[in-house]
Parts: C-alpha cells; sequence; structure tokens
C-alpha cells in the first residue's frame, strides 16, 4: 500500500501493482489491477479500480477485491453504493496513520499547442484553466483525452 496527499490536500491510497508500465504515469494510478482509494472528505473515500484497458473509471469491488482493501485500512468499512461509486469509510484514529504515511504527489503539465495540454502525475484541473482539450498519459504512447470542464 502506499499513500499519497494530492494537490487539493486529500489522501490517494493505491494497494496493489506499482506501474501502468510508464512511471510518467505517476505513482497513484498504478497498474490496472490496483485498487485505489480516492479521500472525498475526512473519512469518506471512493474506492475504484482501472478497467483492463488502463482507463479510470470507479467501479464496485467485488467482496475479495475489498478484502484486500481491509488487509491494509483494516477499519474500511463500505458505507454507500451509487451507481458504479463505492463509498468506504475508515475510522479518525486509521484516517492519522494514513496523513502520517503520506507523501507528496506532483503535477507535470506540458503545453502542446494553444488549448492543448498534456499532464503528468497528479491530476490537477487548475493549470488546464485556459485549455479547451487535455491528454493524459497513460503509458508508451497512449493517452486519455478530455474535454476541460467536462466529465
Amino acid at each position: 500500500m502506499r499513500v499519497y496527499l494530492a494537490h487539493d490536500g486529500k489522501l490517494r491510497i493505491r494497494i496493489g501493482h506499482e506501474t501502468l508500465g510508464s512511471e510518467s504515469l505517476g505513482p497513484w494510478y498504478g497498474g490496472t489491477g490496483a485498487i485505489r482509494l480516492r479521500q472525498v472528505a475526512d473519512t469518506w473515500f471512493w474506492a475504484y479500480q482501472l478497467d483492463d484497458h488502463g482507463y479510470r473509471g470507479t467501479s464496485i469491488l467485488s467482496p475479495s477485491e475489498f478484502w484486500r482493501v481491509q488487509q491494509c485500512v483494516p477499519s474500511a468499512r463500505i458505507v454507500d453504493v451509487r451507481g458504479n461509486n463505492l463509498g468506504v469509510r475508515v475510522s479518525e484514529a486509521e484516517l492519522a496513520t494514513l496523513r502520517g504515511r503520506a507523501v507528496p504527489l506532483t503535477t507535470r503539465v506540458t503545453v502542446l499547442g494553444r488549448g492543448v495540454v498534456a499532464m503528468f502525475g497528479d491530476f490537477e484541473i487548475a493549470p488546464l484553466a485556459t485549455s479547451a482539450l487535455g491528454l493524459f498519459h497513460l503509458g508508451g504512447n497512449r493517452f486519455n483525452g478530455f474535454r476541460v470542464g467536462s466529465r
């Protein structure tokens, strides 16, 4: 398990695989089999995995996958399921422990031209404010494209 402090001051926890094949993706995302916990507020996290093609998105974890979460974060409990989003709570004591283990994440942004940027590492939107199109590196020559301001 690795714990990171993101640009927004919230925690990102990765359980499992180290990389997707390229360090430029950043340590938070890891490989397609890694489970991620993204802090939403206080002790509340969203849990998800990348799909087999490396695309971001939330998914309901199977009981065996959630057991992996509890091996690393024993106080983790499922508290909410909305569509494909899995809400997880951890204890205040465990949250303090996780904060103590966190290392910072960074965002690297490359401007490719007028209104087009590519991002590497942590996913911070603020540097994209003047861009219309973003590319997030997935490794090798693969990028996820997105329009700024829309999901």
